[in-house]
């Protein structure tokens, strides 16, 4: 799930984009060029991504949205995955997204 609120610590619903890159470094710094999914989701509503395809390692999740005066936000978040079974599925964990102006 994504999570978006605003200042006050209230959920908001808003569109988004997410990205999921391969880290090519222990410090996260270097990603691969090009994500190996990408997507949308509305905020604070249960999704569920298929983990099975890809290989065990280092991965950042960013996740984008716009807040109420049209500024695009961005958050990561770094997770490390092993693959345990092929048919593994596991739900995105919460990423908050949350910007001085509120959202």
């Amino acid at each position: 799930m994504f999570e978006a609120q605003n200042l006050n610590g209230q959920p908001v619903e808003v569109k988004g984009t997410y990205s999921l890159y391969p880290a090519k470094d222990k410090d996260y710094k270097q990603l691969g060029e090009k994500p190996v999914a990408t997507g949308t989701f509305t905020s604070n509503k249960e999704m569920t991504f298929n983990w099975g395809k890809f290989s065990s390692g280092p991965y950042v999740l960013k996740a984008t949205v716009k807040d109420n005066q049209g500024k695009e936000v961005t958050a990561e978040q770094i997770r490390f995955f092993s693959l345990l079974t092929t048919t593994s599925a596991c739900s995105v964990r919460r990423v908050v997204l949350c910007r001085e102006y509120g959202i």
